[in-house]
């Protein structure tokens, strides 16, 4: 693919600033290595990480995902992301509320569709290396496709019941 050799020559990692990697394949488009490199378009993500940044009041019957409103597990991927030297092919972005508040903390990363819930700081560094950089899925964190969206999961009755 050609997006993970660009990746892996550290074409993105040299810079930050998408205008001047066009520029370097401008120019160097006549050789052969960036022949056909796609110029001037945005690689999709890799991993696009959506962190449930949800706030309730206290007490609410189905819990919350930042309660103190710190953005904390956000910033965490943003720091990890940041040190593994992920970007810009993994993004993490926070995400207003994505209806697993049972599980929360809720983590959702796309396109892969892997659901994680009672996700704490201390699993980042974990699910950056395993899931996104290695593609596994980790299953104490996992929340179970019976469970997505699903009014009868266990984890909503125990919470409301």
């Amino acid at each position: 693919m050609l997006i993970s050799q660009c990746f892996k020559e550290q074409c993105f990692r040299e810079t930050s600033d998408r205008n001047r990697h066009s520029a370097s394949h401008k120019t160097q488009s006549n050789t052969k290595k960036h022949k056909t490199h796609l110029i001037d378009i945005m690689p999709p993500f890799t991993s696009h990480i959506f962190i449930c940044c949800n706030h309730r009041e206290a007490g609410h019957r189905r819990g919350c995902c930042d309660p103190d409103e710190t953005e904390e597990l956000r910033n965490a991927f943003k720091v990890e992301v940041g040190k593994r030297k992920l970007g810009p092919l993994v993004r993490a972005n926070k995400a207003g509320c994505l209806e697993q508040c049972e599980h929360g903390p809720t983590v959702v990363i796309y396109p892969q569709g892997i659901w994680y819930g009672k996700v704490t700081p201390a699993d980042v560094p974990r699910i950056l290396d395993e899931t996104v950089i290695g593609g596994r899925i980790l299953e104490d964190l996992r929340i179970a496709d019976a469970c997505l969206n699903n009014p009868q999961c266990i984890h909503l009755q125990q919470r409301t019941g």
